[in-house]
């Protein structure tokens, strides 16, 4: 065959991906501790027949209004389960330190009601990888369950500042962080688009847009994958401790 014509067919997918933070809620608000389970000088926590695996990326949340933080682990940190048995665990500050088993120091303070809710604070993969070489047309989410996140205090002006941000190929090149909280928020039940296959069409006063000045605009935002890549949601501010989302990527490959 001639290398002047080479012709390949690709296949559009759709591949999806869902968070469900009130489902996790449900399982883990149920594995409470207080500093009385806290041990300093161990830097351990005993939760009985506890549901988490080294690795598990955790914050911690109260209870209930009547809860109290601990010292350490803190609200709106990210920390990393180190499984010492199945009722005892450690945390730390990082991936490889969990699987290092190099523990982060804690401090029980007054903590009561507290629990560790997984993936409501930090980087959380998704687990839906796009192939290298794909091409990246579209992103949308439908958000099934409005969000919602508490800062470690109760009442009106305290919850729903943590923002939510999509990542694939850079930090935030899928959505932007936007805080649940934020006026007309796109992060209220119902479906939302994303920076990818949504271009702003007025950008520029000077465009007439033409037909294929749109097609620019719009190509302009897709993506291609140079290596297999993981969608990221970063969760920054507060802790979501409620809420679903169901995440869809359309490539071809």
């Amino acid at each position: 065959m001639s290398t002047l014509r080479q012709v390949k067919y690709y296949d559009k997918k759709v591949a999806k991906a869902t968070i469900d933070w009130s489902a996790t809620r449900a399982i883990d608000s149920a594995f409470t501790f207080d500093a009385a389970n806290i041990s300093e000088a161990l830097d351990t926590i005993t939760i009985s027949s506890h549901p988490y695996t080294t690795g598990d990326l955790v914050s911690p949340v109260l209870t209930a209004a009547t809860g109290v933080t601990a010292t350490a682990p803190a609200i709106g940190t990210a920390y990393y389960v180190i499984v010492i048995d199945k009722d005892t665990i450690a945390l730390a500050t990082s991936l490889a330190n969990a699987k290092a088993g190099t523990k982060t120091a804690l401090t029980a303070g007054a903590a009561v009601d507290v629990y560790l809710q997984r993936g409501a604070f930090g980087a959380i993969g998704t687990g839906l990888i796009i192939p290298k070489g794909a091409i990246v047309t579209n992103v949308w989410y439908d958000v099934i369950t409005t969000l919602k996140s508490w800062d470690g205090a109760w009442g009106a002006g305290n919850e729903d500042k943590a923002t939510l941000a999509l990542s694939l190929l850079a930090a935030n090149d899928v959505l932007s962080a936007v805080a649940i909280d934020a006026a007309g928020t796109m992060l209220d039940a119902g479906r939302h688009g994303t920076l990818i296959g949504m271009p702003q069409i007025d950008a520029d006063p000077a465009h007439d847009f033409i037909q294929t000045e749109v097609a620019a605009l719009f190509a302009a935002t897709f993506m291609k994958t140079t290596s297999a890549a993981e969608l990221t949601a970063t969760i920054a501010v507060d802790p979501v401790s409620q809420g679903k989302i169901d995440i869809y990527v359309e490539y071809y490959v």
